[in-house]
This record gives structure tokens, sequence and C-alpha cells, in this order.
């Protein structure tokens, strides 16, 4: 196992923080503190840490590093279910929280490829009325889609 040093982390309630990272051999890393901290930081900075390419793990917490995924989808054609994207994207953390504007006209349903316009019971998608949010779980975020009446609008995040 290799150790390898930080000499110096930031930190808003104090100047310079040395910062010792510990390999423990499995992809993890223990950081330990010295300096000015108290009893609590010392004990948070025992947390093993796992580096990847997508974000810091941290524990069992996943800190995402790259830019979040937001964006707004316009119903173009009324009855006619549209992609949240057009192309794929992963979704690590595989949820998607979906928002119908309060100005829509009436309410719009979330779900697969088949998502119809139903909302009597029989369709095969969440209803969500205007100013409504839901959050759905899927592994991409082209596999989400929106049906409703042309010019209403949905807003979206995922991760």
């Amino acid at each position: 196992m290799a150790d390898s040093t930080i000499e110096y982390i930031q930190r808003s309630s104090q100047t310079t923080i040395p910062l010792k990272m510990i390999d423990l051999g499995d992809g993890t890393f223990a950081a330990s503190v010295s300096g000015p901290l108290t009893d609590a930081e010392l004990r948070a900075s025992a947390i093993p840490v796992t580096l990847d390419a997508e974000g810091i793990i941290v524990g069992s917490v996943s800190v995402p590093t790259n830019a979040p995924i937001v964006g707004q989808k316009v119903i173009a054609v009324t009855g006619t279910a549209v992609s949240l994207s057009a192309t794929s994207v992963e979704l690590p953390t595989s949820l998607v929280i979906v928002y119908a504007l309060s100005t829509n006209t009436e309410a719009m349903v979330v779900g697969p490829a088949t998502a119809t316009n139903v909302k009597d019971g029989s369709g095969n998608s969440y209803i969500l009325e205007p100013g409504q949010s839901v959050a759905i779980m899927a592994g991409d975020l082209a596999s989400v889609y929106i049906n409703g009446i042309a010019g209403d609008v949905a807003t979206f995040t995922a991760g």
C-alpha cells in the first residue's frame, strides 16, 4: 500500500490543513488529518474514499463532479409521446425528477416510450398535473417520455 500526501487543503474556518491519504489497497483511501480540528472533524476524516472517473464516492454517498443534467421539453403534437432526451444519457443514480409547468393547459403523463395521453385509469403512465413534480427511476434519460397537449412544457433534472 502506498501513501500520498496532499500538502494543504483550504477550509473556510482554517487557513491550511495537512492531509495524508492512505491507500487501503482495494480502490479506497482513508484520509488522516492533522491540525486544529474538532473531534467531529477528526472522526469524519477517517471515512474511506473511492475515486473514479465519474465522481468521488465518500463512504456510500456519490458526489458527482460532472455538470448537472437539466432541461426542458415541449410537447409538439397532442397525444404524441416525446423523449426527454434525443440521445442516450446514462443516469448513475437512475433518478429523474420531472416538473409540469403550472401554466400548462392540463395534466400530462410521464412514462415509457409507449406513454399514452390517457387519464381515465386505463393509461400506462403517471399523471402529472400542472405545477406538480414526480421522481421517476430510469437507467437512461432517453427512456423517459412525456405526453399531453401540444405546447405544454415539462422541466427535468436527472442524475
